[in-house]
């Protein structure tokens, strides 16, 4: 069904056809203005529909005229933060999604940095777990064959 050939026998269908095509019935098509104009003659409630719609348009056409004062983008866009482009690169790198691979990289680090600080200790205790760790492992290959 078009819009040509929409029925307007209730307040309810009164409604959808005022959100449609306004108050204005001279913009309506013609069968929809005369079922309108019957059920205004018959209705107090389609009348109220009408004026609410009336009176919703005319102060809707009195704000298209209001304006932004002058400058309003300006003083707007300058109450933005100003930030330079090292300090969003900051704040991506420690935005939500790299905290927690943030704090897992730190006690990485640490370590990393605690293991080599003194390299001839920890030589001597590497060369004994490798000797120890392949001796079993020869004696394991010899009990096998």
């Amino acid at each position: 069904m078009n819009d040509q050939d929409k029925q307007i026998n209730s307040e309810h269908e009164l409604a959808a056809a005022l959100d449609r095509w306004g108050s204005n019935l001279e913009g309506w098509p013609t069968s929809a203005q005369e079922q309108t104009k019957r059920l205004l003659a018959s209705s107090p409630e389609a009348n109220r529909l009408m004026q609410e719609s009336t009176a919703l348009e005319i102060a809707l056409a009195e704000l298209r005229g209001h304006r932004a004062t002058p400058g309003l983008d300006n003083r707007i866009l300058a109450e933005l933060p100003n930030r330079d482009v090292l300090q969003r690169m900051v704040d991506w790198l420690t935005g939500a999604l790299w905290r927690p691979a943030l704090a897992a990289a730190v006690p990485l680090a640490l370590g990393f940095v605690l293991g080599t600080m003194n390299p001839e200790e920890d030589s001597q205790l590497a060369d004994e777990l490798s000797l120890l760790v392949f001796s079993a492992t020869y004696e394991e290959l010899e009990d096998d064959s």
